[in-house]
């Protein structure tokens, strides 16, 4: 559930999943009543959560430490942070704003292939 782009190793990870947890949920209640088959990130939408969680870190001391947190442990790893550093609170805010935009930034398709 947490991955790439999620604050859950900088918050209380219990708190990050449970609301990961409730917002998947939602999406999938949200789905079923919309004849939703599947849904994905739009690869602009994804583009851009990835930048502006980039954008967030960038200034911080993680960008300047040699640590596991930008893959510095692995020889030849590109130094990328992928942890969200603005905290749950922001994070679930987003959330909220997309699912509230009828899941905005998602590709979605239904049975009869829309």
């Amino acid at each position: 559930m947490n991955g790439p782009c999620n604050p859950a190793v900088l918050t209380n990870v219990p708190a990050t999943i449970e609301h990961d947890v409730e917002w998947i949920a939602g999406c999938i209640e949200y789905a079923e009543q919309h004849g939703i088959t599947a849904i994905e990130p739009t690869d602009t939408a994804e583009k851009e959560w990835v930048r502006y969680t980039a954008e967030l870190v960038e200034g911080t001391m993680y960008m300047r430490a040699n640590s596991w947190w930008l893959g510095a442990n692995i020889p030849g790893k590109p130094r990328v942070f992928m942890a969200f550093i603005g905290g749950l609170n922001k994070f679930r805010k987003h959330c909220a704003e997309v699912a509230g935009a009828g899941y905005e930034g998602f590709q979605m398709t239904t049975s009869t292939g829309d």
